[in-house]
């Protein structure tokens, strides 16, 4: 059993790791598995770490992303919602 559940507390876990491996070829695969993640079953949870490489192919394609999903903070998901 792991701590959130012992203390009753909300868990999600995240679907794709965006950035363990510094490579911009590699960001951008897996930034589009959790697009078409999301696309496909309503939800993901993407995570990074703030390097900038991340930021900036972040920023780059944040125009496409919320083309074809709904981004929402984490706090939405965990209430229920999509």
């Amino acid at each position: 059993m792991n701590v959130a559940s012992e203390l009753g507390m909300p868990l999600l876990r995240r679907n794709v790791f965006l950035d363990h491996k510094q490579d911009e070829a590699f960001f951008l695969a897996q930034l589009e598995l959790a697009v078409k993640r999301a696309e496909r079953e309503g939800k993901c949870i993407a995570i990074a770490h703030p390097h900038p490489l991340s930021l900036r192919l972040l920023a780059q394609k944040l125009p496409d992303i919320t083309q074809r999903v709904n981004l929402v903070p984490i706090s939405t998901l965990i209430n229920g919602q999509k």
